[in-house]
């Protein structure tokens, strides 16, 4: 069986793009994954899509609130508490992964014996049109 890969998203105030990145996690090739999101304490609708757009995934969903606006670090690790996977990996509200991302990311990983690693990124604007690539030296 694959190996588990937590998903850790924290959210604050994301209703603009949450519901893009939740759509790359859903579209992921790599099925075998649960989403933990920590709301912290949003005051707009991205609670509500959070929890409209995870209603009909295949894989575990955990939704968080903090009580206290707690900042991202805090809110990563509550997520981290509860998390069951061999792997983690951080996304923000406002990231779109590529659907290989996660299956490209273990498989070299497991291939490798790594305990960690980290991919190339493009920035975008608001209306998703690439403005750069970071392109990281091959190892």
């Amino acid at each position: 069986m694959k190996s588990l890969v937590s998903v850790v998203l924290p959210v604050r105030n994301s209703d603009l793009t949450i519901e893009k990145t939740l759509e790359s996690i859903k579209n992921q090739t790599y099925t075998n994954i649960e989403l933990i999101v920590v709301d912290d304490l949003s005051e707009d609708s991205t609670l509500s899509k959070v929890e409209g757009a995870t209603k009909k995934v295949l894989f575990d969903v955990v939704i968080l609130r903090n009580a206290h606006n707690e900042g991202v670090a805090k809110s990563r690790n509550k997520a981290l508490s509860v998390a069951k996977g061999k792997y983690i990996a951080f996304i923000d509200g406002d990231d779109i992964w590529l659907p290989n991302k996660i299956e490209k990311q273990v498989s070299e990983m497991e291939s490798k014996q790594l305990d960690i690693s980290f991919t190339n990124y493009m920035t975008m604007n608001e209306k998703y049109c690439v403005n750069s690539k970071r392109v990281l030296p091959a190892r």
